[in-house]
Parts: structure tokens; C-alpha cells; sequence
């Protein structure tokens, strides 16, 4: 991240992080407190001479402060995890109105022409836009293999995206042993996608 992006996001969130010293110790500075997202727990407590416990209770707050400033600035739109908020996107809405602008292209080393489609789990709608599995109910031998390659899309997308993720952040590099898991990632997919 670059210094400006860094001092952009510090001042949309600065506020929201800011503490109040007191007689007996110093508040952490905002800019100490940003700086702590996607490291681990360990590395930042060494890095700023914080106790672990400070530092667990510092990312989460900072997490959950970039995510409220940034669920509004950036949208990200995972159609196999967030199908429950998909329906208020405003990826949903471009869909609907045929405004993504996808082009069919041929298939590489032939002259086949292939629509551009989301691949989504069973929650979803069935859309000309959208693939998603047959029911599970009375599925003939076709309708399995389809499913098969529904699912390994999903997956190696899933795979590429977070694997990007992990090497940006190196929080998920090991098993994360918190209540608030959801709000570490979110707010790393926001911090990615803005970067």
C-alpha cells in the first residue's frame, strides 16, 4: 500500500479509531492502530512492544472500523459466499439491466463463441447470467457431470482469490483462532480491492 492510500484510509477511519489516553498510560496513536491489520498477532506484538491481548482487541476494532467506512466505498461481490446480500448489489442491478458489457468470445483455438457467466452455489437464482448445480434430487448422469464442473469452478476461484488474499495478508497464512473471523476477512477484501 502505497503512503497516500495508507493516510487516505487513516483519515477515513481515524476517527473511529482514535482512544483517550489517561493519567496512567498513552493512548495508541490512529496511525499505530491502521498499521496493524494483516499481520499476525505475534509479529505486531513484537514490532510495537504491545501486549497480545491489546493487539487482538486493537485489529478487531480496526477491522470492524474499515469495514463500516468501506462496505459503502468499495463494492465487492462474492456470488458464492454473500448470496444473502447479492440481491442488494449493486453487481445484481448491473446484471438485471445488461449493463456489464461481456461480449462473447471464442474459445482459445477455436472459433466456438462462450458468454461470460457467474458461477454460484444452490441459493442462487437461476439466471442466463448465473450458473449454479442441479437439485440434488433425481439427477441423471448429465446433470451430475454439470455439477461436478459447476463446483471445481467455484473452487478454483475460491482457491485463486483467497491465495491472493494470504499472500497480501499474512494473517491467513495459519489457523486464525477467533470469534471474528468474518470481520478480519472483510475487512482484508476490502484493503485488497481499494489497493
Amino acid at each position: 500500500m502505497t503512503t497516500e492510500d495508507f493516510d487516505f484510509l487513516l483519515g477515513m477511519i481515524g476517527a473511529l479509531i482514535t482512544k483517550q489516553s489517561t493519567k496512567i498510560r498513552l493512548a495508541i496513536p490512529p496511525r499505530e492502530r491502521h498499521s496493524s491489520c494483516g499481520e499476525t498477532f505475534k509479529s505486531l506484538s513484537f514490532q510495537y512492544r504491545i501486549g497480545s491481548s491489546t493487539i487482538s482487541l486493537i485489529v478487531m476494532e480496526t477491522c470492524a472500523a474499515l469495514h463500516h467506512v468501506m462496505k459503502d466505498f468499495l463494492e465487492v461481490g462474492s456470488v458464492t459466499t454473500t448470496h444473502h446480500e447479492f440481491t442488494h448489489s449493486g453487481l445484481y442491478k448491473s446484471m438485471d439491466q445488461g449493463l456489464l458489457n461481456c461480449p462473447p468470445e471464442p474459445l482459445t483455438n477455436s472459433d466456438i463463441m462462450m458468454l461470460y457467466r457467474f458461477v454460484g452455489d444452490e441459493a442462487y437464482p437461476l439466471r442466463p447470467d448465473l450458473m449454479k448445480p442441479y437439485p440434488y434430487r433425481q439427477m441423471g448422469h448429465s446433470q451430475r457431470v454439470l455439477n461436478y464442473h459447476v463446483s471445481r469452478a467455484r473452487r478454483v476461484v475460491e482457491k485463486m482469490h483467497f491465495g491472493i488474499l494470504a499472500n497480501n495478508f499474512r494473517v491467513f497464512r495459519s489457523t486464525i483462532c477467533l470469534d471474528v473471523v468474518i470481520t478480519i476477512l472483510l475487512a482484508c477484501i476490502f484493503l485488497h480491492a481499494f489497493v
